[in-house]
């Protein structure tokens, strides 16, 4: 049986090569974290450009919170350890 670290490896992985192909392609890609409420998310899109945004349930929109400044984004990258696509 493999050890839970490996597993967990594996899967952040997958998430970055998930987060690399939706940016390349031109989609934005959500980040979730723990510290933020449960209806609120970052958005990256592939010119950079990082959002905070409410998902509203039962809509297909969010609400932009904030833009991220430049060392806002950069700092959110390294805190979730994400390469910058540029």
């Amino acid at each position: 049986m493999k050890k839970i670290s490996e597993i967990e490896t594996r899967g952040i992985n997958a998430v970055k090569k998930l987060r690399m192909h939706r940016l390349s392609r031109g989609d934005f890609f959500m980040i979730n974290s723990n510290s933020l409420p449960p209806d609120h998310c970052y958005l990256e899109y592939p010119g950079g450009a990082i959002k905070l945004v409410i998902y509203e349930s039962g809509a297909k929109n969010f609400t932009i919170v904030h833009e991220l400044e430049a060392e806002e984004s950069s700092n959110l990258r390294k805190r979730f350890d994400l390469e910058s696509i540029h």
